[in-house]
């Protein structure tokens, strides 16, 4: 009997994070992504869609997170083939949890410059990406005749397309 509460405590002892898989098994990894800008910043102007449907905040794109050899430190965010510089603390304890935030400019397929930074929140299990990121962002066409800014909480969930 004190085997087996011996076996059950060292069982219980490890936890999650023995059977975690470190953050180098999302490399490689394509996510569908669709991004959801919760609340746009009262001031944008609502006429002119170029801000949020070029957005990488809000919308459709493919990405990838690069981890490198590193739990926690830079790391590279690619949203639909831009790479942008980054950080990220993979959580050891729960289970495909991570902090992360980059920045950078994101030029859209119509021209848009989107100048952003992005920090939040995500989970990574299975085939699925979730999370939660504050971010903010000023936009501007390439011709510089439209210009706003973006700013709230961005929903991102999105399903792996390669392995």
């Amino acid at each position: 009997m004190n085997k087996l509460a011996l076996m059950s405590s060292a069982l219980l002892a490890t936890g999650c994070a023995s059977n975690c898989p470190a953050p180098q098994s999302m490399d490689g990894v394509q996510w569908a992504v669709f991004a959801n800008l919760e609340k746009a910043n009262p001031n944008a102007d609502a006429d002119d869609p170029l801000g949020h449907y070029g957005s990488p905040a809000n919308g459709d794109s493919v990405w990838a997170i690069h981890w490198g050899d590193v739990d926690q430190g830079p790391i590279k965010v690619e949203i639909d083939g831009q790479l942008f510089n980054g950080q990220g603390d993979w959580d050891a304890i729960e289970c495909g949890y991570f902090d992360v935030s980059f920045d950078g400019t994101y030029v859209s397929e119509a021209g848009t410059s989107h100048v952003f930074a992005a920090e939040g929140t995500m989970v990574q299990f299975l085939d699925q990406l979730e999370g939660v990121l504050n971010w903010a962002e000023g936009w501007a066409s390439d011709d510089m005749l439209n210009q706003g800014d973006l700013r709230g909480n961005t929903s991102v969930r999105g399903v792996a397309r390669r392995r």
